[in-house]
């Protein structure tokens, strides 16, 4: 769900010009292959991140429903939708007795600049 839906938010910020992966797999994926495509999807939304022009605006929805929102709402979005799931992700692993990774955003930045 996590890897399917950053894949989508690439679909949508370019327009539809990256990978075909955003459709909905027809079977399970293996963690070798959902770390494959997380890794790529997240340095993709890096370089998004850090090239696009701040006046792109990004259809979403479909038929009536469609809108077109700032593309910095869309990344805004990337980032809450994974941190929300990881955050779970990290209370169910407490749950079971398993110490779980820091997603502390510092930490990632310390750890960037090291």
């Amino acid at each position: 769900h996590i890897t399917g839906a950053e894949e989508r938010y690439i679909f949508h910020i370019t327009g539809g010009k990256q990978s075909a992966e955003a459709s909905r797999p027809t079977s399970a994926a293996s963690l070798a292959e959902l770390r494959a495509r997380v890794a790529a999807s997240g340095e993709t939304l890096l370089q998004l991140a850090t090239s696009l022009d701040g006046s792109i605006r990004v259809l979403v929805g479909a038929g009536d429903d469609a809108i077109l929102i700032p593309v910095e709402a869309l990344l805004l979005q990337a980032i809450h939708h994974a941190h929300e799931h990881r955050t779970q992700i990290e209370t169910m692993l407490g749950q079971l007795g398993i110490d779980p990774p820091g997603l502390s955003g510092w930490r990632y930045f310390v750890e960037q600049i090291k």
